[in-house]
């Protein structure tokens, strides 16, 4: 696959995400960057997908 064709298949994938979802995506990549400032990477996507995961939890 050339570069060209997977940049088009990924924005074809990114328009067909509801807009809801990508909030949420930038949200945890937003608290992820932040927290990478104070912590090793690893842990602080940890974080950033336990917020995830507990806001889905309380808005179920």
């Amino acid at each position: 696959m050339k570069p060209k064709q997977a940049i088009e298949k990924v924005a074809a994938f990114i328009k067909w995400l509801a807009f809801d979802k990508k909030l949420h995506y930038f949200a945890g990549l937003i608290i992820a960057g932040v927290l990478t400032n104070f912590l090793p990477v690893l842990i602080a996507v940890a974080i950033a997908v336990a917020v995830g995961i507990q806001k889905k939890s309380t808005t179920a």
